[in-house]
């Protein structure tokens, strides 16, 4: 990962909040329900099954998913993002993530993935997980 990876990141975590000790107001927790990492875990089973329904029912209906640095979004709503992860799996049928690195700060997910078969060797994706579900997603691809 090089400096401006670095720089991608944290500005991804400027836009979801700042996370603390404390109640902070700018960065709302998930639902008691599940776990914000559990959230993000349970969507890349779904990636590594090739599930593109299920990746999608893992994000909210207006959940937006960027590509840093650049801060092209790649898709936003259910419909873009189903049809983007159908095209993923079609264009990478043996693709597979495997979680190399995980920060966790309040509802804001932070993994860092080795890929096999896929667009890279490597990827970093932020995940804003609210009410169950990713709000927003962040990837940089490496």
């Amino acid at each position: 990962m090089n400096r401006s990876d670095v720089l991608g990141i944290l500005a991804a975590m400027s836009l979801v909040g700042t996370a603390t000790d404390g109640a902070d107001a700018q960065t709302p927790a998930a639902a008691p329900g599940m776990r914000p990492q559990d959230v993000v875990a349970a969507q890349v089973a779904a990636v590594n099954a090739h599930d593109a329904a299920s990746v999608t029912k893992w994000h909210a209906a207006n959940a937006t998913l960027t590509s840093l640095p650049s801060g092209q979004v790649m898709a936003a709503g259910s419909d873009a993002i189903l049809a983007l992860f159908t095209k993923f799996f079609g264009q990478m049928p043996q693709l597979q993530l495997k979680n190399d690195h995980q920060y966790v700060l309040k509802n804001v997910v932070v993994n860092h993935y080795v890929v096999s078969n896929g667009p890279g060797p490597e990827l970093v994706s932020i995940y804003a997980v609210e009410n169950d579900v990713i709000a927003n997603e962040w990837v940089i691809f490496g």
